[in-house]
């Protein structure tokens, strides 16, 4: 939480905490990095594709064939036409 935001709070952060946070983000982030879910979120939103993640194969979904073939062939963030 921000300063500000702790102030008007009046909380203090537990010793440990961030450590314990960072880490939990960092093993959320590698479990879903590669998650065919999170692919097809981004691909949903038109939102552009991470370059240092790699995903695997989403199910098959109607339209989304073009946009995988172009993540796939190195393109990374994708451009939506």
């Amino acid at each position: 939480i921000p300063e500000r935001l702790r102030s008007m709070l009046d909380v203090s952060p537990l010793p440990g905490a961030e450590f314990v946070v960072r880490q939990m983000v960092s093993t959320l982030r590698w479990t879903m990095g590669s998650s065919p879910s999170w692919w097809l979120a981004l691909e949903r939103v038109g939102a552009p594709f991470p370059n240092d993640v790699h995903f695997r194969r989403p199910p098959p979904a109607v339209g989304v064939e073009p946009r995988w073939e172009a993540f796939t062939a190195g393109a990374g963030s994708v451009p939506t036409t």
